[in-house]
């Protein structure tokens, strides 16, 4: 979908050949279509206006601070980003986003961690931890200190049996 978008709508509309401004109000077309693509509902359109808000403010300041700070940091930053995105994309009512977002942070409550939350982060826990390892780049880290000490080439498929040895 993103390969179509950018080859029928971006570059059409001239991609970032005319500028930085005509750039930044090409994405903000192109999110605006995808989030119509997605449906006509509003939480769609939301969804797709607010990936185009945090895509163009990128490319016209927030692009320069995230390239000076550390690799984790720009992941942290992109998990949030994503995370609130699923907020607009999944709940159809302005009340649903409200109180998914103070569920999400916290918001109103004695506590950030009652004993449900806790018991579902529990729960949850080995999950969390393989997605860890798979978004960070220990993954790649360690298939490249196999490869170096292996006498032979690994193929894919012995890579895939490694990580589903896990």
């Amino acid at each position: 979908m993103g390969s179509w978008f950018r080859d029928y709508v971006y570059i059409p509309l001239g991609g970032s050949r005319k500028g930085t401004v005509r750039q930044i109000i090409n994405i903000g077309i192109v999110w605006l279509l995808t989030g119509l693509w997605h449906g006509a509902s509003v939480n769609f359109i939301l969804w797709g206006i607010y990936f185009g808000v945090i895509l163009m403010a990128e490319k016209a300041f927030i692009l320069k601070w995230l390239v000076k700070i550390p690799k984790v940091f720009r992941r942290c930053y992109s998990y949030l980003i994503v995370t609130i995105s699923w907020i607009l994309f999944a709940c159809t009512k302005r009340a649903e986003r409200i109180v998914f977002f103070k569920a999400l942070t916290g918001i109103g409550k004695k506590f950030v961690c009652d004993r449900e939350s806790m018991y579902l982060m529990f729960s949850y826990l080995p999950l969390i931890a393989i997605c860890f390892v798979a978004a960070a780049p220990f993954g790649k880290n360690i298939y490249s200190i196999i490869q170096k000490r292996s006498e032979t080439r690994l193929t894919n498929a012995s890579v895939a049996c490694f990580w589903c040895s896990f």
